[in-house]
């Protein structure tokens, strides 16, 4: 910890009493004695601090509904068996993969004809393992509209970024309808999920594989140049020690 640091509680139930002992390093050998403490106790609402918490930490309420997360929240602290959960350990709940439901009513009237459109945020993966440029590979799920009654004229456009500006693969067959812009039209729901993959060339070629490959060589040859130039500095060393001993 730095010579001066805050560590903040939020104590749920009795008052806890705080004992504090210093120490040089973690093994607990040498103890401190030149240290103070300033405790400073205020009253929260607890839904208010965890609120306070998710905003920090860039859970809003445009990733998931408020009412999910804090029930998640307090489900992880009533089931937790230490005495004291980190932040850390609430972040990595809310990381976890989950069911997320959405309710919502719509109220139609006899031969009213109604547009419904339903949308949630996700999040793609970075692949540079086999390339130089990122590969964005992105899933989106179509398989719970079949669970309505009826569902017809499915469109689907996607604007690509502009490091990442071509659409390379695609579950669905997608038509250019511009640069930075693809658009898939079907009659009714595909079975399975929607997954496409963004690249910055139209195609992730075999330079793009070389290329990574001598990237990744790069890397390795100024040692075996250092490693190579210590060997020939080693043998010359012998040779001119062996010349000099077997000098007349």
């Amino acid at each position: 910890m730095d010579e001066s640091s805050t560590i903040r509680f939020l104590v749920l139930g009795a008052d806890p009493v705080f004992t504090a002992e210093a120490f040089t390093a973690a093994d607990e050998q040498t103890a401190v004695t030149d240290y103070r403490i300033e405790q400073t106790v205020t009253a929260l609402d607890g839904q208010a601090y965890l609120s306070a918490y998710l905003d920090e930490q860039g859970y809003t309420s445009a990733q998931l509904a408020d009412v999910q997360i804090m029930n998640l929240l307090r489900k992880t602290l009533t089931d937790t068996k230490s005495v004291m959960i980190t932040s850390d350990d609430l972040a990595a709940v809310l990381e976890q993969q989950r069911i997320i439901g959405m309710v919502y009513e719509v109220t139609f009237a006899p031969q009213q004809t109604k547009t419904i459109e339903v949308g949630y945020l996700i999040n793609g993966t970075m692949d540079r393992t086999a390339t130089v440029a990122a590969v964005y590979r992105f899933e989106y799920l179509l398989s719970p509209a079949q669970y309505w009654a009826y569902f017809a004229n499915l469109q689907v456009d996607i604007y690509t970024p502009e490091q990442a500006p071509y659409l390379t693969e695609s579950s669905l067959s997608f038509t250019k309808i511009e640069a930075g812009h693809y658009r898939y039209t079907g009659a009714d729901l595909p079975d399975g999920e929607l997954s496409f993959t963004l690249y910055r060339y139209e195609q992730i070629s075999t330079a793009d594989y070389i290329s990574k490959k001598l990237a990744d060589w790069s890397l390795y040859l100024p040692a075996v140049a250092l490693i190579g130039g210590i060997a020939a500095l080693t043998c010359g060393a012998v040779l001119v020690f062996r010349l000099i001993r077997r000098k007349p």
